[in-house]
């Protein structure tokens, strides 16, 4: 990881200097922007919630896109239940 990458910049916001420890995917160039895009536009107090999907638990039974093959349970009526 290099000085002054986006992790290290997410590590301070988060005032932990640098983001180690957590989960792979915090690790990453490409989410740690994500979440500093967000964050610009996000009040002190809004609330976030980061999901990593495992789309495997969505595809392991006969019901397609179902978590573990409970219908109506895909991640967009997840997401919808999250948001509401």
């Amino acid at each position: 990881m290099c000085f002054g990458s986006k992790v290290d910049k997410l590590g301070k916001k988060f005032g932990a200097g640098k983001i180690i420890g957590s989960p792979r995917f915090m690790q990453s160039e490409n989410i740690a922007d994500l979440i500093l895009q967000a964050e610009k536009q996000m009040n002190v107090d809004d609330p976030a919630l980061i999901v990593q999907w495992n789309n495997n638990g969505f595809n392991d039974t006969g019901i397609a896109n179902c978590r573990n093959g409970i219908p109506g349970q895909t991640k967009q009526a997840m997401i919808n239940f999250i948001d509401d």
